[in-house]
């Protein structure tokens, strides 16, 4: 599921990824509240401080992501989860600053 928002100073990009079998037993008349929607996304948003005569020389980009690990406790992150949150943020990031690039 993705919404994509736009006003004229932003963008706005959201998604929730969703496990497909606890989609089909809530659409089969199922408990819906066994469905995780953790909803991520991200905002690009012109670099208000650089503005100069309604022209922009930058963006500021803010991303978030709601991650479930079972393993994760207040006192301790496995090497592996961070290992893994860590890929999933710098690839989107590279992601979205490759198709912005390729814009220009």
């Amino acid at each position: 599921m993705a919404c994509i928002y736009k006003r004229f100073v932003q963008l706005n990009r959201v998604w929730s990824p969703m496990d497909i079998l606890a989609v089909s037993k809530v659409l089969s008349g199922g408990n819906s509240d066994y469905v995780a929607i953790l909803s991520s996304g991200f905002a690009i948003l012109p670099d208000v401080t650089t503005m100069t005569e309604g022209t922009t020389s930058g963006s500021l980009l803010t991303v978030v992501f709601h991650i479930i690990d079972a393993s994760i406790t207040p006192e301790y992150i496995p090497f592996q989860s961070l290992h893994a949150m860590y890929h999933i943020v710098t690839d989107t990031i590279s992601s979205i600053k490759e198709a912005l690039v390729s814009d220009t």
